[in-house]
């Protein structure tokens, strides 16, 4: 992801890697090859075209499932655009069966500092037409009860305008969890608008780690501990 691209969401299955489907032997080789691109990276200098190799055989993999798998509807309006053909593919790879967990889209255009009344109003219809297409798309598909959206931001937004009259990159934001195990709600302090950081951008009340080691024990059921090099309270949005 980009150093700027300021809103990202990851589709996350907690769907094993072990459910591949009867006679999927082009799934067991796509998550083959993907254990050894994994394998190639520790030793990127020695490997790499190999793995260059492995990785465009994997692009092949994908194209051929996807080429012989069910269509799912796509549900998807024209304001959804780009985001909406992204989280399209996503959902179709989901409903086929695939070993991935974890997909990421992002949606650019918020690294902005000044008109954003219009141009934030527009990725936001996006973006929500986008999350609403992507879940309408997987009703009936097994697989899209346990489907998880997590949304977030690379930076914020400082509360204050600057002299353009839009506003420059802050440290604090708001995250969105999105799926049918998801229990709805908000979570966290509500920041202050008036009690500002240095920086004139919000006080982080939740650590955004905290979120992930939630995505991570709950919803793909791994030891977020190795991933985020230590131990953050959870989320009960799951």
């Amino acid at each position: 992801m980009g150093k700027y691209q300021q809103a990202s969401s990851i589709a996350a299955s907690s769907s094993p890697t072990a459910q591949i489907p009867a006679g999927g032997a082009e799934l067991r080789r796509f998550y083959a090859l993907l254990q050894q691109a994994h394998r190639y990276d520790t030793k990127l200098e020695r490997a790499s075209i190999r793995a260059g190799t492995d990785m465009l055989d994997v692009s092949k993999v994908i194209s051929q499932t996807l080429e012989h798998a069910p269509a799912v509807a796509q549900n998807f309006d024209a304001t959804a655009g780009s985001f909406g053909t992204e989280l399209g593919v996503v959902a179709q790879l989901i409903a086929s069966g695939m070993p991935t967990q974890v997909y990421g889209v992002s949606l650019n255009g918020f690294d902005s500092h000044a008109g954003e009344l219009a141009s934030y109003a527009a990725l936001l219809k996006q973006l929500d037409s986008g999350v609403t297409g992507f879940f309408k798309s997987l009703q009936g598909v097994p697989q899209g009860a346990q489907t998880v959206l997590v949304i977030y931001t690379e930076f914020g937004r400082r509360v204050v305008a600057n002299a353009s009259e839009g506003t420059d990159h802050g440290s604090g934001n708001t995250a969105f969890v999105v799926g049918p195990s998801v229990k709805g709600g908000f979570y966290g302090d509500q920041p202050s608008l008036t009690q500002l950081d240095s920086n004139g951008s919000l006080v982080v009340t939740t650590d955004f780690r905290s979120i992930y080691a939630t995505a991570l024990e709950q919803i793909l059921d791994v030891d977020s501990s190795v991933i985020l090099r230590g131990r953050f309270p959870g989320v009960p949005f799951i």
